[in-house]
């Protein structure tokens, strides 16, 4: 049987860019799409960063959040 070299000696990378839209004066994990409830650990997390938050945490922006934010004008 042969054997199949199945290593990666080179990876593409590539960026998104897609608007994140929040209600005014709320960005912060409760009111973002990407933050999720994760029953296994009774946890909250990021679905862009991987990262995990408590109940607490929610009315931030975690530190490793990568939304950049626009000045609006209202």
């Amino acid at each position: 049987m042969q054997e199949h070299d199945e290593s990666v000696d080179l990876y593409a990378m590539g960026t998104a860019v897609f608007p994140v839209f929040f209600p005014h004066g709320k960005a912060d994990c409760r009111h973002c799409r990407f933050c999720r409830y994760s029953e296994p650990f009774a946890l909250f997390r990021c679905s862009l960063t991987d990262a995990y938050m408590d109940k607490a945490e929610l009315n931030y922006r975690h530190r490793t959040c990568p939304i950049q934010f626009e000045e609006t004008e209202f």
